[in-house]
């Protein structure tokens, strides 16, 4: 069957050993009813098909090998570009997440400054308060 691919089913067997000795076999071989007949040479364009069928499926293999080969890089490939794009995108979070963190303690240190600011002007103006009662007392005390 390896010898003759393109048959097929519908051919029967005999006509199918016809056809390889014809083909093949450059007609060097005779088909019985149950055999087929042919000399050396027969034998050996035989063979010589054989092989190059066998040298041909190691070839195919050797290739499909090489295919394989080149999917498991490609797969390891991708995947540690999507490990080293998971990684871009934690520290650009990261980042994010820093940057959003000084700018919140920056406004934080802004309001902590305003306040303390009013806290003074809040005593300042209680101070004041407290000297013009005193100023008031002793002029109503004169």
């Amino acid at each position: 069957a390896n010898l003759a691919p393109t048959l097929n089913d519908s051919v029967s067997d005999e006509d199918a050993c016809r056809l390889l000795v014809k083909s093949t076999a450059a007609g060097e071989g005779t088909v019985g009813k149950d055999k087929v007949y042919g000399g050396e040479i027969f034998e050996q364009l035989m063979e010589h098909k054989l092989e190059e069928l066998q040298v041909g499926a190691q070839h195919l293999e050797g290739t499909k090998s090489e295919m394989r080969q080149l999917m498991e890089e490609k797969l390891e490939a991708d995947q540690q570009m999507r490990a080293r794009q998971q990684e871009e995108q934690l520290e650009n979070q990261r980042l994010a997440q820093e940057k959003a963190q000084k700018e919140i303690d920056s406004i934080r240190g802004q309001h902590e400054d305003v306040a303390k600011q009013q806290q003074e002007l809040l005593q300042k103006l209680q101070e004041q308060q407290m000297e013009l009662q005193k100023q008031q007392q002793m002029e109503a005390l004169r």
